[in-house]
């Protein structure tokens, strides 16, 4: 959704009949319209303050795998692409005297809607890890598991002929997070009740669409955790309650076709409130199969 509706529809429709909204079709900076692999890595810097009075300093990292299939036309306008991908994931939090590091990796499954500028997306994964806490008393072993379904819808509005795209967002998502009980460096038995969290982030992007192919972008996002509470109890005593406070993220991103195959995106996020720091997120997009068929510039 980061092109406007005519050169989406030309690129939808190449291989089946010439579009007038469109006539000059140059390949390297079409929109990705067919099959594709991609990778998404990504890091963030920040730290989190929690309702319990606990500041959280950490750092998380990880990549993304994953391919799309091809558009499938589901009638009365409506178009579908169905997504896979597997990531890993880790982070290193310190917070309290004490150090923490977590590996793991996570599955999932995402299917997209579109009709003219409107589109919405339904995701769902799960995912495992293992982690390490590091206190005064030695070093403590744990793991868990995760699991998540999430929605984003949005609009486009088109400026100027499609060279300025404003597109209002919603995201809301539920996660679960359950940590097996374990005994600790101390010898206290740790356990705690599983996470349910949920997630409302409405946001706006302003994309530009500039002569040279290149998409620069703002976004901003206000991220409401309305459910997120979570107890610890330790040899049978319960810890303060934890939640993450509300937050904004706001940033700058830009993005680029080159040839018929291959896209690229690199963003900046900051975060102020309840997560305050910085994300780097970039992606590279690889479509694969066959070429589309060559236009002339007639058609």
């Amino acid at each position: 959704m980061k092109y406007k509706k005519s050169r989406r529809v030309a690129a939808a429709n190449i291989n089946k009949t010439a579009y007038l909204g469109e006539p000059t079709y140059n390949h390297y900076d079409m929109p990705e319209a067919g099959k594709e692999m991609w990778v998404k890595p990504y890091v963030s810097f920040e730290k989190i303050g929690l309702k319990g009075g606990i500041d959280v300093s950490n750092v998380a990292y990880g990549t993304l795998i994953g391919g799309d299939s091809d558009f499938y036309d589901l009638g009365h306008g409506f178009k579908g692409v169905m997504t896979a991908y597997i990531g890993y994931n880790g982070n290193h939090s310190t917070y309290s005297g004490i150090s923490m590091n977590q590996e793991g990796g996570v599955l999932g499954a995402a299917g997209t809607l579109y009709k003219g500028n409107f589109y919405t997306a339904l995701n769902i994964s799960s995912g495992a890890s293992a982690g390490q806490a590091y206190t005064m008393y030695g070093v403590d072993n744990f793991s868990m598991i995760t699991a998540g379904i999430a929605s984003k819808t949005g609009y486009n509005w088109e400026i100027k002929d499609g060279r300025v795209i404003v597109q209002p967002s919603l995201f809301v998502g539920y996660t679960f997070v359950n940590t097996f009980d374990y005994t600790n460096a101390a010898g206290d038995r740790m356990d705690s009740d599983p996470l349910n969290a949920i997630q409302i982030a409405p946001g706006l992007k302003i994309i530009g669409n500039t002569k040279n192919h290149w998409q620069p972008y703002i976004g901003v996002d206000m991220v409401w955790n309305a459910i997120g509470k979570t107890h610890f109890h330790a040899n049978d005593v319960t810890l303060p309650q934890l939640s993450v406070k509300p937050y904004v993220q706001y940033g700058v991103g830009i993005q680029r076709a080159w040839k018929d195959r291959f896209s690229a995106f690199g963003q900046v996020m900051l975060r102020n409130g309840g997560r305050t720091g910085v994300m780097l997120n970039a992606g590279f997009n690889w479509s694969i199969g066959k070429n589309p068929a060559k236009k002339s510039d007639t058609n």
